[in-house]
Formats: C-alpha cells, sequence, structure tokens
C-alpha cells in the first residue's frame, strides 16, 4: 500500500482544482485540500 507521501503528490492538484471547482476560492480550496490529506493520514 502507497504510504501518504505518494498519495499526496499524485492526487493533490487534482484535488485541488475539484475543490476549487467547487468553492472558487484558493485559500478555501487549499485548507480543504490539507485537510483532506490529513484525515487520510489519520486513517493510516
Amino acid at each position: 500500500m502507497p504510504n501518504i507521501e505518494e498519495i499526496y503528490k499524485q492526487y493533490c492538484n487534482s484535488v485541488y482544482k475539484y475543490l476549487f471547482c467547487l468553492t472558487h476560492n484558493e485559500t478555501i480550496s487549499e485548507d480543504l485540500t490539507q485537510e483532506t490529506f490529513a484525515i487520510l493520514n489519520l486513517k493510516n
């Protein structure tokens, strides 16, 4: 199973772009992206 860093590198931009399309706000999208990966990290 890939570690969180590999997952982050692979999906960070896609997650950010998706969230930006939903929010139309850079700051909120960045925060939500970080929180998404923080939650994934807690589950490991």
